[in-house]
């Protein structure tokens, strides 16, 4: 599981990559591959990103399961 930042650093530098290329004065328009390529990358990294999210939203949930049940414990039922 990545952390946040790392994602946040690899985001940052991805887009910074893709707004390089985009700068460049190319006499060319982008080939379909290349933005195929670009897609995929995005796509994975987003994937990625969300699967992390969903980890920690589950790991926050378990973690206020754990403190309702100890609290729980302490009542006494009349």
């Amino acid at each position: 599981m990545k952390s946040l930042e790392d994602m946040k650093e690899l985001f940052g530098s991805s887009m910074s990559s893709f707004q390089e290329q985009l700068d460049k004065k190319s006499p060319s328009p982008p080939t379909t591959t290349g933005l195929a390529a670009e897609f995929n990358t995005f796509r994975t990294f987003i994937m990625s990103a969300l699967a992390t999210l969903q980890q920690q939203v589950d790991f926050l949930a378990r973690g206020m399961d754990a403190v309702e049940m100890r609290s729980r414990r302490k009542m006494y039922l009349f």
